[in-house]
């Protein structure tokens, strides 16, 4: 039995495959394909657009904004954070970054049925996990942040 030769392409990490078409329904070795939709990517195509060019640029725009809004925010915080640590504490900031965060990834997870954990051991182990995480690093972060600018502190870590 022949059996169609199957073309792979790879791009970086990802590898598409494809079968040919063939002519009878018993040579295939996969099902006809879905309609295919056209992979996201980060590259700048060259020469003409066709149609629907336009929602691929808002695609891509949308894709470049996700990936850069964690950085954008986290340098936004330094800056929030720089008004507020005279008049509140550099731990409390901390906390008030924290908890809220924690309760949400909780809150989340619950809602999209994952498995908590059980025991008190289990919790214990999380809430010391976090007040070391707090303290350690989120409260000497704000702590720092009082003896330099609100810029440095965005790109040091």
């Amino acid at each position: 039995m022949d059996s169609p030769a199957v073309d792979c392409v790879g791009t970086g990490a990802d590898v598409e495959c494809f079968v040919p078409e063939s002519s009878s329904e018993g040579d295939q070795l996969l099902p006809p394909p879905a309609k295919k939709r056209p992979a996201a990517s980060f590259e700048i195509g060259r020469g003409e657009m066709g149609e629907g060019s336009d929602v691929g640029l808002v695609q891509k725009a949308l894709d470049w904004a996700l990936l850069v809004s964690p950085f954008f925010f986290w340098g936004t915080a330094m800056v929030a954070m720089k008004e507020v640590i005279p008049k509140t504490g550099p731990f409390f900031v901390s906390a008030f970054r924290l908890i809220p965060a924690g309760a949400l990834l909780i809150g989340f997870a619950a809602v999209r049925g994952r498995k908590q954990p059980t025991g008190a051991f289990a919790w214990l182990s999380i809430v010391l996990f976090g007040v070391v995480d707090a303290a350690c690093f989120q409260g000497f972060l704000a702590e720092g942040l009082q003896r330099t600018s609100a810029g440095l502190g965005s790109v040091s870590l």
